[in-house]
């Protein structure tokens, strides 16, 4: 897990700096990878979003294995969809609703099931209405990504609903911050101390155990 954490974490802030170089050239005219560059812009977005929402999947599994692993797989799957779709060419019509759409819930179902995961029944009407409105946006995307509906005619609700849903989501990352904060400091079990008082507390618990063998031994003799 560790492993699999680290290598995700180097990936996204690699594809990150990436992106951002490449739009900063961009900015200045300075043309790279030719009639490429699109695709290329696509893959290293969809590695730094997707490592983002990865690792947050692989800090669900320990609260829940479960739905740790089907988030970790909507998430991988939207990626290699959207990679795949994009170089080979297959981004179009039906594919291209599908794998925006599956993008789309894999984003929301990690929202959803992190934060759930991390504040469990605290906040619980917060919750309830971010996920409202969160859920409400997806699925006017969705409808507007399959030509149900028609975004333009209301584009001013549907942005108001992108900019609630990112408030609602950023504040709900904040109480779970604040939560897994709160829980440590008002726990009585644990003190805080530095890497120094660590290390010498586990030198002297050490040297304690040696005493304690070489009086043992004296003793038996």
């Amino acid at each position: 897990m560790k492993l699999a954490k680290k290598i995700l974490t180097i990936t996204t802030i690699v594809a990150t700096c990436i992106v951002s170089l490449l739009l900063i050239f961009l900015l200045f005219d300075v043309q790279l990878f030719g009639d490429s560059l699109l695709n290329v812009l696509i893959t290293f977005a969809c590695l730094s979003v997707g490592g983002f929402f990865a690792i947050n999947s692989l800090n669900m599994i320990p609260k829940n294995k479960v739905l740790g692993y089907v988030s970790l797989g909507l998430i991988a799957g939207s990626v290699v969809l959207i990679i795949f779709g994009c170089w080979l060419d297959l981004a179009e019509g039906v594919m291209l609703d599908i794998t925006l759409s599956l993008g789309l819930l894999s984003i929301l179902f990690n929202i959803i099931v992190s934060s759930g995961l991390s504040l469990g029944k605290s906040k619980l009407v917060w919750q309830i209405i971010v996920y409202v409105v969160v859920g409400l946006t997806d699925l006017l995307a969705t409808l507007g990504i399959f030509g149900a509906i028609d975004l333009g005619k209301i584009i001013a609700w549907f942005m108001t609903l992108i900019i609630l849903s990112i408030v609602g989501v950023v504040i709900l990352k904040v109480f779970a911050k604040k939560g897994v904060s709160d829980a440590v400091e008002n726990d009585k079990n644990y003190v805080k101390i530095t890497k120094e008082e660590y290390a010498m507390l586990v030198d002297k618990a050490s040297k304690y155990d040696k005493l304690m063998a070489n009086s043992n031994n004296n003793t038996e003799k």
